[in-house]
């Protein structure tokens, strides 16, 4: 049982599988486009790109829709949202590689 699970956990540290989870936002920085979360324990910092995928959900129905990086900014330069904003986000290598946000009420 314990070699399964060291096998487990072997396959994922070689194959580099990106780590998804929900964290808080704490703050974003627009020059250096890096955004600091938590997930309650520890802190890190994660670095936005080109390939960065943002996606608003709609809280009632759970519908997504892919949003451009400029609309995601208004999220995450709002000062209200650092310390509240919740965002479901899957990094690789320090990178930032998808972020799901909950989406604005038109």
């Amino acid at each position: 049982m314990l070699l399964r699970l060291l096998v487990v956990v072997g396959l994922f540290v070689l194959t580099g599988w990106a780590l998804a989870t929900e964290v808080t936002l704490i703050h974003f920085d627009k020059e250096a486009k890096r955004v600091t979360v938590t997930d309650g324990v520890t802190e890190k910092s994660y670095k936005i790109t080109e390939k960065t995928k943002f996606i608003a959900v709609d809280k009632k129905s759970g519908a997504t829709k892919d949003i451009p990086y400029e609309r995601a900014l208004e999220g995450l330069n709002n000062p209200k949202a650092q310390g509240v904003l919740k965002l479901d986000i899957a990094v690789k290598d320090g990178e930032l590689l998808e972020a799901k946000m909950p989406g604005r009420k038109k």
